[in-house]
């Protein structure tokens, strides 16, 4: 049997920008992780909490639709019929019910595409097996960032750009000439972080595609607000990444999370919900530096802690208590 296991993520910074080329983010995986595992058998098979599928049925999926593209671009990329596998998909991903927003999607297509690969026994790069996971998207037609994936893959704080979308949409090559070839620039570079990350969990969760289709719109009736936003947010994504101190680290931390504000308010979207707000503000009057992950309007937020303020974690703890938030990882 081979067992695989990859990190959700969260971002740091540079939301809603990332999904632009070439704009520079932060990104980090979490603890909680995806455990795939594949054995032979003699059918086709995968079970999950969604259920089982079993023969012909586990390409075609509805329930489980980003395991069947992985399977079938699996299959695609080495050009043959895949031994018959029992393939057994297992998450932390989720509370049992309600995702956390750990880009739980991504992981799964990372999770089944290694697992089924070192079952045919190929190994890919890392940067091999991003690129096979973009393409998986691909075959849905529902990109994400590219930041879950290599978050995934990389298991790491990570600075990240998101490659040429439109070079890749009219690129001719095969899959596996695909993952060989420079993709436009993309970045993955690994980044020291001298802080940890605490995540707060509102209990809520938020689809990421109708919040960033709401700035899409937006951007389309006003595009030189929307690039004016591009500009600070490279600003302070820049300065995160540079800070010297403290000072310079809050000061990136608390001017990205006024743009999210200001976006949300300009895409008419509710970003830093009540409860982000109350958890960010739990943080900072403990001179915690905090803001949203990802999308905002539900989901996590994060606290960077220090070895300076680590002795605050019980009292952020209780006070994020007070307003149901819970702490999943400090």
């Amino acid at each position: 049997m081979i067992e695989v296991s990859f990190p959700g993520k969260l971002f740091l910074m540079g939301e809603y920008a990332v999904m632009e080329t070439g704009i520079k983010s932060v990104v980090s995986s979490v603890d909680a992780r995806l455990f795939v595992n594949v054995s032979g058998s003699d059918d086709y098979s995968v079970q999950s909490r969604f259920g089982s599928v079993k023969g012909s049925d586990v390409f075609s999926m509805d329930s489980m639709k980003e395991v069947s593209a992985a399977i079938n671009v699996t299959k695609e990329f080495i050009q043959r019929d895949l031994k018959q596998f029992n393939l057994v998909i297992q998450s932390e991903l989720d509370d049992g019910e309600t995702k956390y927003g750990f880009g739980s999607s991504g992981v799964v297509i990372v999770g089944v595409l290694s697992a089924l690969l070192k079952h045919e026994g190929i190994e890919l790069t890392q940067l091999e097996l991003f690129k096979l996971s973009v393409m998986v998207q691909y075959r849905l037609n529902s990109f994400s960032s590219g930041g879950d994936l290599a978050a995934a893959i990389y298991d790491d704080v990570l600075i990240y750009a998101r490659y040429d979308l439109n070079w890749l949409k009219g690129s001719k090559f095969k899959l596996n000439e695909i993952i060989k070839v420079d993709w436009p620039y993309l970045q993955i570079e690994s980044l020291t972080l001298p802080y940890s990350i605490c995540i707060g969990w509102t209990g809520t969760s938020n689809k990421t595609e109708n919040y960033t289709d709401a700035v899409n719109r937006a951007k389309d009736n006003d595009p030189m607000t929307y690039r004016a936003f591009l500009v600070n947010a490279a600003r302070f994504v820049d300065q995160f990444i540079e800070a010297q101190d403290e000072d310079e680290f809050s000061h990136a931390v608390r001017g990205y999370r006024r743009l999210m504000v200001e976006l949300g308010s300009w895409a008419k979207i509710n970003i830093e919900t009540d409860d982000l707000r109350n958890l960010i503000d739990s943080a900072e009057s403990l001179n915690i530096s905090a803001k949203i992950s990802g999308s905002g309007g539900g989901d996590c937020g994060i606290a960077f802690i220090s070895d300076a303020n680590r002795n605050k974690l019980d009292a952020l703890n209780s006070l994020w208590e007070n307003y149901s938030i819970k702490m999943i990882q400090k």
